[in-house]
């Protein structure tokens, strides 16, 4: 419920949010965040940290990505393990074109976290002057694909779980 609180961009190359919080299109809570800035010319990134409550567990990364007007393949979303890389070597997600919103789901397994503390998700507009990405109700929840929690969690209008994070205000 913070908006882009915690969020890192490269605020540290003085570069402005690369898009807003937006309360009118949404797929749960009160807002999205909308990547896009009309008019810049190269790639940008969201960041988000997580704290990893317990490493010895298989968590779930869920979120709903919505795509507009966005070059082909130019939407990704990537995992990063401290010491470790990106999950699945680069790239969970690689979208483009306009469509609406889609639940993404990705298992990550115990032995991927390598007993990791923190993980860190990056949401890339590598043409952020063209077209607009979405994100919404990202969560990095303790469970399988199968469990109950992450279920319940990634369920359309499901409450968010315990420990879950939300771009939302």
């Amino acid at each position: 419920e913070g908006g882009e609180k915690g969020w890192m961009w490269q605020q540290w190359d003085g570069k402005p949010l690369p898009g807003a919080v937006d309360t009118a299109e949404k797929k749960e809570g009160k807002a999205s965040f909308r990547m896009g800035i009309p008019g810049t010319d190269g790639g940008r990134y969201m960041a988000k940290e997580i704290a990893v409550s317990d490493p010895r567990q298989d968590h779930v990364l869920s979120f709903w990505l919505k795509v507009d007007g966005v070059p082909e393949r130019a939407a990704r979303v990537a995992l990063s393990v401290p010491n470790h890389g990106f999950l699945n070597g680069g790239d969970l997600v690689r979208t483009g074109g306009t469509e609406g919103w889609k639940l993404y789901r990705f298992p990550v397994t115990a032995t991927e976290l390598h007993g990791a503390r923190k993980v860190t998700v990056f949401f890339y507009a590598d043409h952020v002057g063209s077209g607009r990405v979405w994100i919404d109700d990202l969560a990095f929840d303790p469970g399988s694909l199968g469990s109950d929690q992450a279920s319940k969690r990634a369920a359309p209008g499901a409450a968010g779980a315990a420990g879950s994070l939300r771009l939302v205000r």
